[in-house]
């Protein structure tokens, strides 16, 4: 009879841990706020109903979604998302903060959610982010793919401030919200040279997290074809025949790797 009430004793103690560990997702949108963004597509309105439900309205339409809170780090990310839509469209939504250990590596990650997808990027001078768009389905007239991030950047555990190319008028917070949001606390790295070149926290982030050693990053960097992408330079190992170095590397003009993914 112990021995059964201690395994159930264990059991309601993980299910509480793993309560207590999925309560604390790292959110950007408290219960009640309001997030307005405007960009090339238009204005997109996005509502926190609740916990992890969001409502969200653009070009006179509306949608009502529940996020999932990720259980582990994820492109940096121990917020909430939702891979998918429903029966009339497909949805793909990102909420939660981005850590850095500097104000200067925050730019190559914005450079890298433009890039990505070649998406129209807003956000405000104190690193509040923005990346919404819409795809129409090219043969079901009726069907569209729906993409929307909202991010929080900060730096040693702070809100920034004066990010350049920041779009102030272009995000609006309508309703704070009824809670205070808790900021994560993540193992962060600081930039630092390993076997003689340097590399930023964020990149080490990264890598760390997707497990990409140093001596793939190397052989990315050897291998693939250099692209410009603005200031910075783009390595690609997607094509190459290795599967483990199918990541991109990126490079700033003191050959600093800024971005590793």
């Amino acid at each position: 009879m112990k021995s059964v009430l201690y395994i159930l004793a264990l059991v309601g103690a993980c299910v509480f841990a793993g309560y207590l560990y999925l309560e604390k997702p790292e959110l950007v949108m408290p219960p009640g706020c309001i997030i307005e963004a405007v960009n090339k597509q238009g204005k997109m309105r996005i509502e926190a109903v609740g916990k992890y439900t969001r409502k969200y309205k653009w070009k006179g339409r509306s949608k009502k979604f529940r996020l999932w809170p990720r259980e582990k780090r994820w492109n940096g990310s121990k917020g909430a998302y939702r891979p998918s839509g429903d029966r009339d469209m497909h949805a793909v939504l990102e909420e939660g903060q981005q850590h850095f250990s500097s104000q200067e590596e925050v730019y190559p990650w914005l450079i890298w959610q433009r890039y990505n997808g070649r998406r129209d990027v807003k956000y405000t001078s104190d690193g509040l982010v923005v990346v919404w768009q819409e795809q129409r389905h090219p043969v079901a007239a009726n069907y569209s793919a729906l993409s929307v991030d909202v991010w929080q950047i900060y730096v040693d555990g702070k809100k920034p401030s004066g990010l350049r190319g920041a779009s102030d008028g272009a995000i609006k917070v309508l309703q704070q919200g009824s809670a205070e949001i808790v900021i994560g606390k993540p193992s962060i790295n600081t930039a630092r040279t390993i076997n003689g070149r340097k590399y930023s926290g964020k990149a080490l982030d990264f890598m760390d997290e997707d497990r990409i050693s140093v001596d793939r990053v190397e052989k990315v960097l050897s291998k693939a074809e250099p692209r410009r992408e603005g200031e910075y330079t783009c390595y690609t190992g997607l094509w190459l025949e290795d599967k483990a170095l199918e990541f991109a590397v990126w490079v700033n003009s003191d050959g600093i790797v800024v971005y590793v993914n």
